[in-house]
């Protein structure tokens, strides 16, 4: 299935970073407190721009940006990840 985003969203596939383990210490904290350390800033390529974004953004373009803004859409048991290009906050250049 395609899926062609429109006005200023950007179609994002998100990229997995392995972080490198640092030595760090162990704090015992209580069962219902939250583990889970979601980064501010994630890496993604884009896949496909909306015909309004800023045509510096285009496809196959590694971009960095705010990882709560990324909005996961379900269609048909397909999933999709979007962004408003407003949240993009740099581009990669390998």
């Amino acid at each position: 299935m395609n899926f062609t985003p429109v006005g200023r969203y950007l179609l994002v596939e998100p990229i997995e970073i392995k972080a490198k383990k640092n030595k760090t210490a162990k704090v015992l904290l209580p069962d219902s407190y939250n583990t889970k350390n979601t980064p501010r800033f994630k890496m993604c390529r884009v896949v496909k721009a909306g015909p309004d974004c800023n045509s510096q953004i285009a496809a196959n373009t590694l971009a960095v940006i705010e990882t709560p803004m990324v909005e996961k859409v379900e269609v048909l048991d397909n999933i999709f990840f979007i962004i408003l290009e407003n949240h993009v906050v740099g581009l990669v250049e390998e």
